[in-house]
């Protein structure tokens, strides 16, 4: 299907770039919809990754204020979420290990890219690299709690994957992307239990 693209302008550059796009597109029944004005935030890409430790049955979370989550009732905003941040560069698993260790202070044993997901395709391009982290929850973290220089304050937790299940259900994790996290892994779970112990070099899921 056919798109006809008018114009393209920049209408807010800050944290977030927005653009108007003027166009046009090809309906499913042949004829062309009406032109109108398309706003999109570009974002490029980011990393999100969820660390599981099949062997303890733990999945690692963090918590940080969002706004987004406290601004409509001005109330809450502290999300349970998993280390994710914005790829600054070409490689997306370089992003994902950074994050975890600056959010977290924990290293991966394996790193694991499952898909690239496009995250709210409606109004914005971002797309999201999904991973799943593998690690020891007996280690010692080294850091971790986020970045001074960028006003973070991050709080980690080591949750059992059935804790942070229930959490799920009684509606305290209610961010989408966790959310899925939890059903993918829930799929998965039992496959990684029995490969437990297994190391190897970043693969894909089947």
């Amino acid at each position: 299907m056919k798109i006809d693209l008018t114009d393209v302008q920049t209408v807010y550059q800050g944290f977030f770039r927005m653009v108007r796009a003027l166009l046009r597109y090809e309906r499913f029944d042949g004829d062309w919809s009406k032109q109108k004005p398309w706003e999109c935030l570009e974002r490029g890409e980011a990393a999100a990754v969820l660390m599981y430790d099949p062997a303890a049955d733990v999945v690692l979370m963090v918590r940080q204020f969002r706004v987004g989550a406290w601004l409509p009732t001005q109330s809450g905003g502290w999300t349970w979420e998993f280390p994710a941040g914005v790829c600054d560069g070409p490689d997306p698993d370089a992003t994902a290990r950074r994050e975890v260790l600056e959010e977290t202070g924990y290293q991966l044993s394996e790193l694991i890219h499952v898909q690239k997901l496009f995250v709210s395709p409606s109004y914005s391009s971002e797309r999201t690299h999904f991973y799943l982290g593998l690690f020891d929850s007996r280690q010692t973290p080294n850091g971790g709690g986020g970045l001074a220089a960028e006003n973070e304050d991050i709080g980690v937790e080591l949750l059992t994957f059935d804790a942070a299940w229930t959490m799920m259900e009684e509606g305290r994790i209610d961010s989408l992307s966790p959310v899925l996290a939890l059903y993918w892994l829930a799929r998965y779970r039992e496959r990684l239990q029995r490969d437990a112990g297994v190391a190897g070099a970043a693969r894909e899921i089947d």
